[in-house]
């Protein structure tokens, strides 16, 4: 059932889209990555679409590098062909996303590990060259973005490596930052919660090192945190993507001199109580070098190989996920969502208190791009954004239980307010 309102209050006006749905649990199927099966494919989401690129594919007993790019749509469930990256096919590159735009920098093209560095614009759908990474020529390094800025460091060439250095671009330049402590290693697996960067496994393969150390990193003062090591079996080629300011990773693979050890099982991080709790394994079976992204609050896995790279048994299966944690049914009304400009110029979101757990908002400007996403808590009783030199227009919002979208709506900053 879908109903719309609109409310008149003072200087203030709120369009509001309300609809039920039943809620589906655990992974689920999507159609296959349309080109087939890959391996070491990077990948990336921007908005409502989630990306795909390069990588190898399995041609009976070989492998063979290509260097296709495609965009995924969650609500066709489809895969559309894009502009091809104008360099060499690579396996194990880094990404990020700031400022809209998607980055692939390093990677390996079986002959040579690579340092350059592709902007993506998806309006236009064209690349642009950007300054190289620093760190020189490497693969299978961890990267995460936070606030504006992209991070890359770890990875492999001749060996491991521990440096990390910040993207600013905006200015399209590199900058050292402080080395992730403990072993130097690749694979590890980074993503974002909020205002930090968190990096979790890894390995080194010249000494069968495998990691389970989880990290999670301050821009501001450029400090290291330890937190609680990662429970699962994997740490190479771990899966991982963030619901709900939460994060999740599993599947990936353990080093050890001739035994394949690869695994399906699946964790949920709670940076809030640095916890981590079990959630169902990964339905498409044993998998390590996936790819892994966020979608509209959703996960997404798939790819990758159920063996450990050089050995090979491709994959082109496609999941998304929803945490059943905290799901339950929801009477929602006009009356549970007030959204608000007050004197200060400030945006106030009112969820009534049976909503508050569990339950994260997310604001955007009138181009779609995100400008805040926060979680509610027990205690609080007013989401306020503040005034940071918005232009007056309209906003949207999205208020989500789990990683289902509850209640979506509008509001305009007007010129006289």
């Amino acid at each position: 059932m879908k109903s719309t309102f609109i409310r008149s209050l003072a200087q203030m006006l709120i369009c509001v889209m309300i609809s039920s749905s039943a809620f589906s649990l655990g992974w689920q199927q999507k159609t296959n990555f349309t080109p087939g099966n890959r391996y070491g494919a990077f990948s990336f989401s921007i908005g409502q679409k989630g990306y795909v690129g390069s990588g190898v594919i399995q041609v009976g007993t070989s492998i063979t590098l290509v260097n296709d790019f495609w965009e995924y749509d969650p609500i066709l469930d489809s895969w559309t062909q894009k502009a091809t990256l104008p360099s060499t096919g690579r396996i194990g590159a880094a990404t990020f996303v700031v400022l809209n735009a998607g980055f692939v920098t390093t990677g390996y093209n079986l002959v040579t590990h690579l340092n350059d560095n592709w902007k993506y614009d998806t309006a236009m759908n064209t690349w642009q060259a950007m300054s190289v990474f620093p760190g020189g020529n490497r693969y299978t390094c961890a990267s995460f973005n936070v606030s504006d800025y992209g991070f890359v460091g770890m990875g492999y060439a001749t060996s491991c490596y521990s440096d990390f250095y910040r993207y600013n671009p905006i200015s399209d330049t590199w900058t050292l930052i402080a080395p992730i402590p403990g072993t130097a290693r690749q694979t590890a697996k980074g993503f974002s919660i909020l205002d930090y960067g968190y990096v979790v496994g890894g390995a080194n393969e010249a000494a069968f090192y495998n990691c389970k150390q989880l990290w999670r990193y301050d821009p501001i003062g450029d400090v290291w945190l330890q937190k609680t090591d990662y429970p699962g079996n994997g740490s190479h080629g771990l899966s991982a993507f963030v619901m709900n300011d939460e994060g999740y990773v599993g599947a990936g693979a353990f080093l050890s001199s001739g035994v394949n050890n690869v695994f399906d099982d699946f964790f949920k991080y709670d940076p809030s109580l640095d916890n981590w709790t079990s959630i169902p394994d990964f339905d498409g079976g044993i998998r390590q070098g996936t790819v892994s992204m966020t979608i509209n609050n959703r996960g997404y896995v798939g790819l990758g190989s159920t063996l450990i790279y050089p050995q090979i048994d491709y994959k082109s299966d496609w999941w998304t996920f929803t945490d059943p944690t905290g799901i339950e049914d929801q009477n929602i009304d006009e009356n549970d969502v007030i959204a608000y400009f007050d004197s200060n110029h400030n945006l106030n979101i009112n969820l009534k208190s049976s909503l508050k757990t569990k339950t994260a908002v997310e604001v955007f400007d009138a181009n779609g791009k995100m400008i805040r996403r926060s979680m509610f808590d027990a205690n609080q009783q007013n989401l306020k954004i503040e005034n940071r030199n918005l232009s007056h227009g309209m906003y949207s919002y999205a208020v989500y239980l789990s990683s289902e979208k509850l209640i979506s709506g509008k509001v305009i900053y007007l010129n006289n307010q």
